[in-house]
């Protein structure tokens, strides 16, 4: 299944701006420090929107569009409102800043490896 979906994901236009988002789910690393480098068990997927959502989110600053493991899956096929992007597996990722907000949650700093 992950052979499948790594060829779709090469099909899509590399990402070409610099900042991304993913509004956490309950199995994405939360409990993390600054200067730490993790790699995902999986494809990340993100959007390149800031929804604001009272969740912890990363925002990831990607690589220059001929390094990144970025692809804009919506340039092939947008599903709604979301502009998805998703992250090859096997992307690592530096965490920069942490920053907690009011609402208990974090907004996690990253940038890509």
């Amino acid at each position: 299944m992950q052979i499948v979906l790594e060829s779709f994901i090469k099909k899509a236009p590399k990402h070409k701006e610099g900042v991304l988002y993913r509004f956490l789910k309950p199995n994405d690393k939360v409990d993390v420090c600054v200067g730490e480098v993790f790699e995902p068990p999986c494809s990340l997927t993100t959007t390149n929107e800031d929804w604001n959502q009272d969740k912890d989110v990363y925002v990831i600053t990607t690589l220059p569009e001929k390094t990144t493991s970025a692809y804009d899956i919506f340039k092939i096929y947008n599903h709604g409102d979301e502009n998805q992007v998703n992250f090859l597996k096997g992307t690592r990722f530096e965490v920069t800043k942490i920053d907690s907000m009011q609402n208990g949650y974090k907004r996690i700093y990253l940038k890509e490896l």
